[in-house]
């Protein structure tokens, strides 16, 4: 990538992970908690299974074929377990070139499988106090945990599991904050006016200054104070902590804006149709860009971080949404069919309409 300070602003773009379980966190509670405040059932935990494990794995199996088809060749069974159990972050391998970025994914499959736990674990605490303050008593216990993992139990971790600095634990404040956004939100739905609603509400209505706010944190990551601009893991547990709590409010910042304050042209433009297309195609993208990248730098005999941004990522970006765009329709959207007619057994015919703000730009992980 280029050099300078547009270099580590671009080497900082995996903020895009915090965004995602920022989003995740909020969708998926939602799915839990506006039910529940509507008088209606929430998902039931298999038709929950049946869901989650429909929308990513199809994609997913079909992407690792691809891998092991072409950059991966040499690979042995026991890459293909792990990789179809989405166990290899738990193991001394890292990921197979073509399917690095699966690690994020890795640890969102761990927070499907925590999150009803989690709801369950703190309904009989909002029964007291309210929706809105039991989960951000949550929240906080949550981001306490991952501040404990980060600085006193991350380094000792990975002398066991290499890639421990990638478990849930590091990354629970993010999806913490998803959860506090979705309570905010049912809390708002019927009227509430709490000190929490009404503040989301307020930078909500000024997204130029959310955004401004966030990239002066995302400039901040990109000093050393946050670590490596590479690859490797952050050196020492406070450059990790920053880093994670930089990208943590990076996240906050893009997403209060689609979802709280009054309409605003930000929140327009996100529910217009090619960025809500975009957002339906995202997760085929995620999966299958990096066997793209690999194809573009084979054939413009591009090494690995030797240049040339300009000429290959432009390249990968256009290939990876065609490509993504081929999957949607031939593997995912069958997928998520599927799993509609599984579960809509014993569901009322008629549901509620989803009155979400922006609900449609964030389908991906819908």
């Amino acid at each position: 990538y280029p050099r300078g300070l547009i270099g580590a602003m671009l080497a900082r773009l995996d903020v895009g992970v915090a965004l995602f379980f920022v989003v995740s966190g909020f969708l998926l509670t939602l799915g839990f908690l506006r039910p529940a405040s509507e008088g209606r059932p929430g998902p039931r935990l298999g038709d929950y299974a049946i869901k989650r494990a429909l929308r990513i794995w199809p994609v997913f199996v079909v992407t690792l074929v691809v891998v092991h088809l072409t950059v991966a060749r040499d690979v042995g069974a026991g890459s293909w377990v792990r990789s179809l159990t989405m166990t290899t972050l738990y193991g001394d391998r890292f990921f197979s070139d073509g399917l690095t970025q699966m690690w994020s994914l890795e640890t969102e499959v761990a927070f499907y499988v925590l999150l009803p736990l989690l709801l369950l674990g703190s309904a009989r605490l909002a029964r007291r106090v309210g929706v809105l303050r039991s989960t951000v008593l949550l929240a906080g216990l949550l981001t306490a945990v991952n501040v404990v993992w980060v600085v006193a139990l991350t380094k000792p971790a990975e002398e066991q599991f290499p890639f421990a600095h990638q478990w849930l634990p590091a990354y629970l404040d993010w999806f913490a904050a998803g959860m506090v956004l979705a309570a905010a939100w049912v809390a708002r739905s019927h009227g509430s006016r709490h000190a929490v609603v009404r503040l989301l509400d307020l930078a909500g209505s000024l997204p130029g200054l959310c955004w401004t706010v966030a990239a002066s944190v995302l400039l901040l990551a990109s000093t050393p104070l946050a670590g490596p601009l590479d690859l490797s893991p952050s050196t020492t547990p406070a450059t990790m902590l920053l880093k994670n709590l930089a990208y943590l409010a990076v996240g906050v910042l893009v997403v209060v804006p689609a979802v709280f304050g009054p309409p605003t042209r930000y929140r327009a433009a996100l529910e217009h149709r090619v960025p809500r297309y975009l957002g339906q195609v995202s997760y085929a993208v995620f999966c299958i860009h990096l066997v793209v990248l690999h194809a573009v730098m084979a054939m413009t005999s591009t090494e690995l971080f030797s240049g040339r941004f300009w000429l290959v990522a432009p390249l990968t970006l256009v290939l990876s949404v065609v490509a993504a765009i081929v999957l949607h329709h031939v593997v995912e959207r069958p997928a998520v069919s599927l799993a509609g007619r599984l579960t809509r057994r014993g569901q009322p015919t008629s549901a509620a309409k989803d009155t979400t703000p922006s609900a449609s730009s964030w389908t991906q992980v819908s």
